[in-house]
């Protein structure tokens, strides 16, 4: 005899989409040779983001101690799993080459994004306070950067002091 389920339609759907996400995950960690080892939800705010995963690599104390692959993954309204890799730089580019993204690179990205919001017709006062924080980051980046630059320590696994001015 076959047990019936209680389980509405949605509720059914949503735990074999979870399901199915999960497995995706799995396999493409796999493929890739690592782990991933932590999830990241902070930016579940709507049901586009509650659908959308994101994982972290572990991350690397030889190189600042932050993880450097992101992967994003979602299932289409087909069903078919979809997943984006963001590899960021890792290690100094002198030692290593430029093997990923800086933050910079994906800050600008966003930024672009948000500009070409602005000057349509979803332009509102949200948008712009975060368009003025993500220059507000750009910015903080591009002093961090004039400062290694200045001392000496650009591309190098090598610590910058920090300037009692602001720049």
């Amino acid at each position: 005899m076959t047990a019936l389920s209680t389980a509405s339609p949605s509720t059914t759907k949503t735990r074999h989409t979870k399901a199915l996400l999960s497995a995706m995950r799995a396999m493409l960690a796999q493929q890739r040779g690592r782990h991933t080892v932590h999830k990241i939800n902070n930016h579940k705010t709507n049901e586009c983001n509650e659908a959308i995963t994101i994982t972290a690599d572990e991350p690397d104390a030889k190189y600042g101690n932050a993880s450097h692959i992101y992967d994003l993954s979602w299932l289409e309204q087909d069903g078919s799993g979809m997943s984006v890799e963001i590899a960021f730089q890792r290690g100094p580019i002198k030692e290593v080459g430029v093997n990923g993204v800086t933050n910079e690179a994906l800050l600008a990205v966003l930024i672009h994004r948000m500009t070409g919001f602005q000057s349509g017709e979803f332009a509102c006062s949200s948008n712009q306070v975060a368009l003025d924080h993500l220059v507000g980051a750009m910015l903080a980046l591009k002093s961090r950067t004039k400062r290694r630059i200045e001392q000496g320590v650009e591309g190098t696994n090598v610590v910058h002091t920090e300037s009692a001015e602001t720049d």
